[in-house]
């Protein structure tokens, strides 16, 4: 007996230079979003792997809901998403990614925060690594997460793309003696500091 061959579905969202690729089943669940600045190629390799032999199709109508919210957050408009997963992980990555949707907009969580929220308080690296294997990032935060003392760290897409995700959500960042823009990609390190938010408004 011949076994359906599995269809995933992909959309493009375009804001200002920047595109994203999200790929979702055909039930409308997402499953991977590509960073700013990651090729097509990028999305069918993540595709090959996970979903080794199916037929990746593009549709605007099966992807709208993902892009539409996603570009409703890009441009500021949306603080929440709302439309249905479907993370492809290994049992721990899951906990991980479930944990990161705990952290709401405009808040910044440490890797350490989120190794004791998931009861792994000793787990920092795994829990670091499990952040950078997020195959949906932006929807799955994990831009939030920044080092223990307060520094930017790490992005698989680039400093500069978690630096502007943060001062989307209202957060500055500081260099030394001068506060820095996402703009001023030559000047962020991950020693860059964020300036959270809340305490902005102290």
């Amino acid at each position: 007996m011949d076994v359906e061959k599995e269809t995933v579905f992909w959309g493009r969202v375009e804001h200002g230079d920047w595109t994203l690729y999200v790929v979702v089943h055909k039930d409308g669940r997402l499953c991977c979003v590509t960073v700013p600045g990651e090729v097509f190629e990028a999305m069918e390799m993540w595709i090959h792997q996970h979903h080794p032999g199916a037929d990746l199709v593009f549709d605007p109508d099966v992807t709208r809901r993902c892009r539409e919210e996603l570009l409703e957050y890009l441009r500021g408009e949306r603080r929440t998403f709302t439309m249905p997963l479907a993370p492809h992980g290994t049992p721990f990555q899951t906990r991980v990614w479930q944990t990161l949707m705990q952290i709401p907009y405009g808040e910044v969580w440490t890797y350490a925060d989120l190794a004791r929220a998931i009861g792994r308080p000793t787990a920092v690296r795994a829990v670091a690594a499990a952040n950078g294997a997020n195959p949906m990032p932006i929807v799955v935060p994990c831009h939030r997460v920044i080092g223990s003392d307060g520094t930017l760290t790490g992005y698989s897409g680039g400093l500069h793309i978690k630096a502007w995700l943060l001062e989307l959500e209202g957060h500055r960042l500081w260099n030394g003696k001068r506060a820095v823009s996402s703009k001023e990609i030559a000047a962020l390190t991950p020693r860059t500091r964020v300036v959270p938010a809340a305490l902005q408004e102290q």
